[in-house]
């Protein structure tokens, strides 16, 4: 008998070690057979998200492109004489072609301004923006143009106003430069404390001093008149306070009857003071004054006569005597108390009759 021959045995290779698990091979690509839900669902939204930002991509260079061209168009149309530049009247005809509206020269070099990057008053390609672009920047130039120019009309109405008022003002309060008569009536104030003081010069105004001087003799008769007259120094300071409040009067004489009433009253502490040293150096048990109380009534008596010499002088060459410490400032504020107060009392009737 013969032997089978290896032909007609089916006798197949091994493939694997006996016993092995075999390995499966990996799922081509695409094969979503192994994959979970979860995971075949990120993979479709990242796809997706990836197919969305290329379109976007393409979309956004698309019309990058289309507003270059654009902007290039309108430049072009701006650039009247084709000198690859845009100027203030070409910008203006060429936004009123583009517009359809009038724009005003002034409206139209403000947008230039603005515009022009490097400030070389005219505008190159890339410095011109795209109409939406153009037209929302001439809309806010014209905005501000408005509000400026109410700004203006209304700064200008206040200004009117507040000059109306102060002219009506003026009507009211006499603040006129002083004629010459004025300035004569001005020194006059000026007597009450010329007079008051002479008690406090009585130790200059001995002797020598006295004798023989007409101009000392005069004004202690005037003095002496003043006392002889009932209320005569108080009628006097009550009708200078009156007169210093009264508007209508020159504001010159004003200002010289209140500064001469508070010249007056600057006596007042100088003789509690000089009636203080008086007592305390026993010259009223009969004594002899000390010199502090001579030197005292002098200074107040030489500082006095200062005050009133600088106030005539001033007043003759029609300057407000204004420099005196203290006392100047206060006459000062009180003149402008009065001219306020008559203003608010004015502009109140108005508005009342309104």
């Amino acid at each position: 008998m013969q032997s089978p021959s290896d032909t007609d045995l089916d006798v197949k290779p091994p493939t694997a070690v006996d016993g092995a698990q075999q390995t499966p091979a990996p799922a081509p690509e695409g094969d979503e057979s192994n994959l979970t839900q979860g995971q075949i669902e990120a993979i479709r939204l990242r796809a997706m998200a990836a197919k969305l930002r290329a379109e976007a991509d393409a979309l956004e260079a698309e019309q990058a492109a289309y507003r270059a061209k654009e902007t290039e168009r309108i430049f072009r149309t701006f650039d009247a004489n084709k000198d690859g530049v845009v100027e203030t009247e070409e910008l203006r005809a060429g936004l009123e072609a583009l517009l359809k509206r009038k724009i005003a020269p002034e409206a139209a070099q403000r947008l230039l301004d603005e515009l022009d990057a490097n400030k070389d008053g005219v505008l190159q390609l890339d410095e011109l923006p795209s109409a939406s672009a153009l037209a929302l920047q001439l809309d806010n130039v014209l905005v501000r143009e408005r509000d400026e120019a109410s700004s203006a009309r209304a700064s200008a109405a206040e200004a009117a106003l507040a000059a109306a008022r102060q002219e009506a003002l003026a009507a009211l309060i006499n603040d006129k430069p002083a004629t010459p008569a004025e300035r004569a009536l001005a020194v006059l104030p000026f007597i009450l404390p010329l007079t008051d003081v002479v008690g406090f010069g009585s130790f200059l105004l001995q002797g020598p001093l006295k004798d023989g001087n007409p101009a000392v003799a005069a004004l202690l008769t005037l003095a002496g008149l003043l006392r002889v007259v009932p209320l005569g120094q108080f009628g006097l300071f009550l009708g200078l306070s009156f007169l210093g409040d009264s508007l209508g009067t020159n504001r010159l004489i004003r200002h010289n009857a209140l500064q001469a009433v508070y010249l007056d009253v600057a006596l007042f502490p100088a003789s509690l003071l000089l009636a203080g040293i008086t007592y305390l150096t026993g010259a009223t048990a009969g004594g002899a004054p000390g010199p502090l109380l001579e030197y005292g009534s002098d200074f107040v008596f030489l500082a006095m006569a200062a005050a009133i010499v600088y106030s005539v002088g001033s007043t003759l060459t029609g300057q407000a005597p204004d420099k005196v410490p203290l006392i100047s400032q206060v006459v000062q504020r009180r003149l402008d108390r009065m001219s306020a107060r008559e203003f608010n009392r004015r502009d109140n009737n108005e508005d009342n009759k309104k």
